[in-house]
């Protein structure tokens, strides 16, 4: 094996040619799951609706919101992007979806979207909250909704009840900012929280309404401060407060509760199979190492077990929702494990036996980072790539934080590793990892292991902590991280291999975690961001390996968040504030530290290396910069980079955080790991339509780059005739044919363009003057299945006639500046648009194709 070891749119647009400069996915690289919050089921037709943040469930891209069919997940148009949903209900055959969100299927929304078995619609001409929705019932044939209300419901939280038509106030609650949860059973509308009064009214923590809209309080004791989770099970209300204590109301008695506590915040109660259920991160009945369980209560006595996940690791896995479906049980959360195996996200009881639901729900990222390529190393030989990081998937298996590419295809290397690969390595023709994970599969391998071929081997009885990082300096593996002690052997924080022996570093303590390696002049240096204790009493995070002992030689007084040598200096990163968190840059001048001159926003963390013999930092603010000599440019826009492959003829392979791209109109995914060529570009653009009527517009929008670039666009014909922008809108009025002529230009050289007659303009006049004060854009035009409305002030309305003057559609819009109009359902032909705004009425003719 000869390794080479690494340092560490709106609409449907029309392709013109191909371009370079962006990132090429292997495969679908790497990701992470994602979660389902809610689930609900539609007896009517069967379908189980699944809610939460996900970009893909069961193999299928959908963002947020799914529909399974019975045999398999359907999308629901499409989703509900950048945001995630929190609670679905189902009323009068549609599906009401509440969370944190802005767009359901290209409709604007606040928080809440209603979808009609085809499309997105808004509930209501004004948003209710301008927060996540908390909570949804349906009582009484109307859909209740409990959030923290805008006026003149709010503000404050509250109950708001939406009629099909309107919306309405239905409670506020004491405090103004509390938490309000609903349940509906038995004709009764239950209110609990953290709440003391309902519309003045005492009734702390829960209270019902019943026939008549009447209140009845159902207060708990004071010591109580919020109810988290409850549900009405044979004449009893059973509720979890904050503290995880099992409460239960009957009626004409008031609470009792039970001696056993339930742990965490995501207990949720259920009825199956007549029988009250619990889900848990844990109880004090009978305590054990597992965090997921599900348990039968009887009677609200007596306790059995029905389900677990075996030892997870990391508390943040949920069970977030559970379903009772006739015989079958649903349960979505953000788990990784559920009874003895590897079941990703959602997970099936058939009253005997666990399997996985319908295929895992991933993420491609998330704002937390959690799905990331750490670390690569690449055999020339064999042209095989190995990657670690933080995953649950490769490809499209399930694959956890290591993996193989072979360059066509994803593979499993054993059975992977619990927790995130920090660092790969080829010591000695052996394939080395380490990191914060304890296990491959069953087998124990404590934060390093070694590749045997087949599976991962310990290395020893392994490391007491985490291990960062690994180097080999003199033909000797070094280790750094936060153990105490390595295979039995008391190390502080640094140990060494030889290839027969593990032995201590220095006679010296460190004192503090090593979180990397740097070689420079001959020297092997460990840094931290903790002070090391063997300088005492001058502080150093830097420490200079010399003979047998730690040396301080280039203090620094700040955070050290990386060294690296480039052309025999020696830089490091620090993260410093003067407005806000920055990244900043010094380099050793024999004696001193320098600032570089290097300063972004949001900085907490970042990494320098060496690409095309340039000094490189990849920051926290997800780009990477390269150093010309004297001044910083953007290398990679949207790219944090924490390794790469050096393939020759500038082409590389990039690994880090780099989920996906959207560039304000579509998503382009990446999957945190693909190959770019650094090069002259290759002129390409895109855009909306080639044919449209007078007084309309074409958007036209470049490709999305990861490397920086200028362009320059001419329309001749067009308003306006030049422009510098990335996606320009043109305005043309005069009917004809038009060219476009597109230059683009990066650091590597420009590349020029010239489509003839790209633009064919019809005459479609209504001899209607033009209001030049508004700009209302309508494409595509011809369309084909719905048209998309883009103005620069608020519409209030729009309708469509036939040319007979025959109303076809009427539909406010709330005084929104885009709307979106399914056309599909009519027949081709020309028809009148009238759009309203508060001052003007605009007429256009629109062209109905289906073809």
């Amino acid at each position: 094996m000869k390794p080479i070891v690494l340092s560490s749119f709106f609409c449907l647009f029309i392709s013109l040619f191909a371009t370079s400069q962006s990132i090429i996915p292997l495969g679908h690289g790497v990701r992470t799951s994602g979660f389902i919050e809610t689930m609900a089921y539609d007896s009517a037709t069967g379908y189980i609706y699944a809610g939460g943040y996900f970009e893909n469930i069961g193999g299928v891209e959908t963002q947020g919101i799914a529909m399974w069919n019975g045999s398999q997940w359907l999308a629901m148009g499409d989703g509900i992007p950048g945001g995630y949903v929190t609670s679905i209900c189902i009323l009068n055959g549609d599906v009401y979806v509440g969370g944190n969100f802005e767009n359901a299927g290209g409709v604007p929304v606040k928080n809440i979207a209603r979808w009609d078995g085809t499309s997105w619609h808004a509930v209501g001409s004004s948003p209710i909250t301008y927060y996540s929705i908390m909570s949804m019932a349906v009582w009484n044939g109307e859909l209740y909704v409990s959030a923290f209300m805008a006026a003149p419901i709010g503000p404050g939280s509250a109950i708001a009840k939406w009629n099909g038509t309107t919306w309405s106030g239905h409670a506020t609650a004491t405090p103004t900012s509390c938490l309000i949860y609903l349940h509906t059973a038995a004709d009764t509308l239950f209110a609990y929280g953290g709440f003391t009064d309902l519309n003045g009214i005492p009734s702390r923590c829960a209270a019902a309404f019943v026939a008549g809209n009447v209140m009845v309080p159902m207060s708990v004791s004071p010591a109580t401060i919020s109810l988290t989770q409850a549900i009405y099970h044979q004449g009893t209300l059973f509720a979890i407060d904050g503290t995880g204590l099992l409460f239960n109301y009957l009626s004409g008695i008031g609470w009792n509760t039970d001696s056993v506590v339930f742990e965490g915040n995501s207990n949720r109660l259920f009825v199956y199979r007549d029988s009250l259920h619990v889900s848990t991160q844990g109880e004090t009945l009978f305590p054990s190492t597992d965090t997921l369980e599900i348990w039968n209560i009887y009677n609200g006595t007596r306790y059995r077990r029905i389900g677990y996940a075996a030892t997870v690791s990391n508390y943040n896995e949920q069970i977030k929702c559970v379903l009772p479906v006739s015989n079958s049980l649903y349960a979505g959360g953000s788990f990784s494990r559920f009874d003895g195996k590897t079941i990703l996200s959602s997970v099936r009881y058939d009253g005997t036996n666990w399997n996985q639901f319908g295929g895992t729900a991933l993420a491609y990222g998330d704002p937390w980072k959690n799905s990331s390529v750490s670390t690569m190393v690449y055999d020339t030989a064999s042209g095989q790539l190995y990657v670690g990081g933080s995953f649950l998937y490769a490809g499209d298996s399930i694959i956890t934080n290591i993996a193989r590419w072979d360059g066509s295809q994803w593979h499993a290397m054993g059975s992977g590793f619990n927790s995130r690969v920090s660092k790969l390595i080829m010591f000695q023709d052996t394939l080395y990892a380490c990191g914060s994970f304890t296990k491959s599969g069953q087998d124990s391998v404590k934060r390093m292991a070694k590749w045997n071929g087949n599976s991962w081997m310990p290395v020893g009885s392994g490391a007491s902590g985490a291990v960062y990082d690994m180097i080999v300096f003199n033909n000797v593996l070094y280790a750094g991280g936060s153990f105490t002690s390595f295979n039995g052997i008391l190390s502080d924080r640094c140990i060494k291999y030889n290839g027969t022996t593990w032995s201590t570093v220095g006679s010296n303590d460190l004192g503090a975690t090593v979180y990397g390696f740097e070689l420079f002049n001959g020297d092997l240096l460990a840094y931290s961001n903790y002070n090391f204790a063997f300088g005492w009493p001058n502080s150093s995070q830097i420490a200079q390996l010399a003979g047998s002992s730690w040396l301080a030689v280039y203090e620094f007084s700040g955070d050290v968040n990386s060294i690296y040598a480039h052309n025999n200096e020696l830089y490091l990163t620090t993260t410093g504030f003067a407005t806000q968190w920055s990244d900043l840059i010094y380099k050793f001048d024999g004696s001193s530290w320098v600032d570089q001159g290097f300063e972004n926003d949001g900085g907490s963390g970042s990494k320098l290396f060496t690409m095309q013999n340039k000094l490189c930092l990849t920051a926290y603010n997800d780009r990477t910069y390269e150093y010309s000599g004297n001044t910083w440019k953007t290398l990679f826009e949207y790219i944090q980079v924490s390794d790469f492959v050096d393939l020759g003829n500038s082409q590389y392979i990039l690994g880090g955080f780099f989920p996906y791209i959207f560039d304000g109109f579509t998503y382009q995914y990446l999957y945190n790991i693909g190959t770019i060529t650094l090069g002259a570009p290759v002129a390409s653009y895109y855009q909306s339509n080639d044919t449209i009527c007078d007084h309309q517009y074409i958007q036209f929008q470049m490709p999305t780059a990861n490397v920086p670039v200028n362009v320059e666009w001419e329309f001749p014909g067009g308003i306006p005739a030049y422009s510098n922008l990335v996606a320009p809108v043109v305005k043309y009025n005069i009917p004809g044919s038009y060219d476009v002529k597109f230059k683009i230009t990066n650091n590597y050289g420009s590349d020029s363009l010239t489509t003839s007659q790209a633009v064919t303009v019809l005459n479609c006049s209504l001899g209607i003057p033009e209001n030049d004060a508004i700009i209302l854009s309508v494409f595509p035009n011809p369309a084909n299945d719905y048209m998309q409305l883009y103005s620069n002030v608020p519409l209030t309305q729009y309708t469509l006639t036939d040319l007979s003057g025959k109303m076809i559609l009427n539909e406010m819009v709330a005084k929104r500046s885009e709307a979106k109009v399914d056309i599909s359902w009519l027949e081709a032909g020309i028809y009148l648009l009238q759009v309203v705004s508060e001052n003007t009425t605009l007429t256009r003719k629109i062209v109905v194709t289906h073809f």
